[in-house]
């Protein structure tokens, strides 16, 4: 049934501006979006993500520093250009060359291209050793393989494989303290298995109900974690 109504709102809303070159707007950020990359303004969960880091502050972890954030699966950028604009330093990583274009062309855009770094990788792929404060993730929600590229922004594979993944490399690119960001949904079939991943401490941080669905989101810290003495 949401699904359903899913498709009847693209349909409506949406559908006249996919397949081509487009402006969303998202945050009093205006982003190019081309064919082939996650569209932030088609559905609600990248507007509820900008929101949570809206009232999130961002503090280095140690004075002199800027946060260092790493987006994974960024497509046009939303996440990074807006946590870049408050001061982050960020890398920004996707798989879709198509996705790394439109990311690069809007931080330059928006000004601030001297702090975000796209790579066109899988998940990890190409960071090395580089650790982060904080990690983004909007994962693919559904489990199904993907038809092509652009449609790996919706699907993460049988069992979604995708997010498991993540959850496994992750922790070696975490700074101590730092933590997972990762978006749920009662869409996502892998959102009561997040709720209690192993190996993690996981929090509920926001919520939001919209007509058919209910998005989450998690705050995930590696267990075997110790903070530091002050």
């Amino acid at each position: 049934m949401a699904r359903r109504g899913w498709g009847w709102r693209y349909r409506l809303l949406h559908a006249r501006r996919h397949g081509r070159l487009d402006l969303a707007r998202v945050s009093g950020m205006a982003l190019l979006v081309p064919p082939g990359v996650f569209h932030p303004e088609f559905f609600f969960a990248t507007r509820f993500f900008v929101r949570y880091l809206a009232r999130r502050a961002v503090t280095p972890m140690m004075r002199g520093t800027r946060l260092r954030v790493l987006d994974v699966g960024t497509g046009s950028g939303a996440l990074a250009l807006f946590l870049a604009r408050r001061g982050a330093e960020i890398v920004a990583i996707d798989i879709n060359p198509e996705a790394v274009c439109a990311a690069r062309c809007n931080a330059v855009l928006h000004g601030v291209g001297e702090w975000v770094r796209v790579l066109e990788g899988d998940l990890f792929a190409g960071l090395g050793g580089e650790q982060f404060d904080l990690i983004l993730f909007n994962p693919p929600f559904y489990e199904r393989p993907a038809r092509d590229m652009a449609d790996r922004a919706w699907t993460g594979g049988p069992g979604n494989v995708t997010l498991r993944r993540f959850l496994t490399e992750a922790p070696a690119h975490l700074a101590p303290g730092g933590e997972l960001l990762v978006c749920g949904s009662t869409e996502a079939p892998y959102t009561t298995w997040l709720a209690r991943a192993p190996g993690y401490r996981v929090r509920l941080v926001a919520r939001c109900e919209r007509i058919s669905e209910q998005l989450f989101l998690f705050a995930l810290r590696v267990n075997d974690y110790v903070p530091r003495e002050a």
